[in-house]
């Protein structure tokens, strides 16, 4: 049958806002004006099935230092999902905001510890002081749950009721669509990184990879559960924390979820704390090329034993 349609009507105009298309052609755009190599629909292994998954966006940032003949740097990875959805209510709760209570920033590559000291090696995170710049420790709300909120008609069809839950149409789970792509694309990657990486007993460069998954939605509602009654509030980011354990995955992970206008703060955000962290790097780049390459040793000596044993 011919397609003769020869123009968009409103009907046609309103299907495509409701897919959810716009939005997540406007957070590329958003990406790509910050300067973002993006790109869309992006393919990753899926290390619990070993299938490959989409995200809606990635995009990445590199911060590059120059050293002799090969490149050493700073790398951003964001890893976005786009639903339009509103409203969804994250439900959050006062929590003891460190990166051992409440999940620490994701990062892979070298080095892991800095070496202040020969036999003292101290957590990046932690050398960093990532808690005293860090967004993810900016407040001590942070949402562990939530839920959408759609429109369903009573049995005598003249009332509307609503309902809540991890539903969206077609008993698609929200859960499922919007967290754990991001869960499960962080350690993909980070496993891509750690499985490309070859040991050079020379040296080894500072090559260190942050990685920020990021859900955004067209409405977006807190429900702080910390005083006496929920109290409801409009808003355009929220922490979350998505503690997740399978036979292959097992961590705290922090997820920034937030609406347009958020989205765009956050992304501004991100790189002035990307930008914070260089500078601490650059003052102390020869402990940083020292400690990489400390733990470049140890890594290989790790590897060689285990390769033995299986052996």
């Amino acid at each position: 049958m011919r397609n003769n349609i020869s123009r968009i009507s409103k009907e046609m105009e309103r299907a495509v806002k409701r897919s959810g298309y716009l939005l997540e052609q406007e957070v590329a755009t958003i990406l790509k004006q910050k300067g973002l190599f993006t790109t869309p629909n992006y393919a990753f292994r899926d290390i619990e099935t070993d299938m490959s998954k989409e995200i809606d966006i990635e995009a990445l940032d590199g911060n590059l230092f120059r050293r002799s003949d090969f490149f050493e740097g700073v790398w951003t990875h964001f890893f976005v999902e786009v639903k339009n959805i509103t409203p969804l209510i994250c439900f959050t709760q006062r929590e003891i905001n460190t990166i051992y209570t409440a999940g620490n920033l994701q990062f892979a590559g070298l080095p892991e510890n800095i070496w202040v000291k020969r036999n003292e090696g101290i957590l990046l995170s932690d050398f960093l002081k990532i808690e005293k710049f860090h967004h993810y420790y900016s407040t001590d709300r942070i949402a562990s749950q939530f839920c959408v909120v759609s429109e369903k008609r009573s049995s005598d069809k003249r009332e509307p009721s609503y309902i809540a839950s991890h539903h969206l149409t077609g008993n698609r789970n929200l859960y499922e669509e919007l967290v754990l792509p991001l869960v499960k694309v962080v350690i993909s990657e980070k496993d891509r990184i750690e499985k490309d990486w070859e040991f050079d007993p020379r040296e080894e460069p500072i090559n260190l990879h942050f990685y920020y998954p990021i859900a955004v939605v067209s409405g977006l509602f807190e429900c702080y559960m910390g005083g006496r009654k929920p109290a409801y509030k409009k808003v355009h980011r929220i922490n979350f924390i998505r503690r997740y354990e399978s036979k292959k995955i097992s961590g705290d992970f922090r997820i920034d979820i937030c609406d347009r206008r958020g989205f765009g703060e956050l992304i501004n955000d991100i790189q002035k704390e990307t930008n914070r962290i260089i500078e601490k790097i650059k003052r102390r780049k020869e402990l940083f090329r020292r400690s990489a390459l400390r733990d470049a040793k140890e890594r290989y000596k790790k590897s060689k034993k285990e390769s033995q044993r299986i052996n």
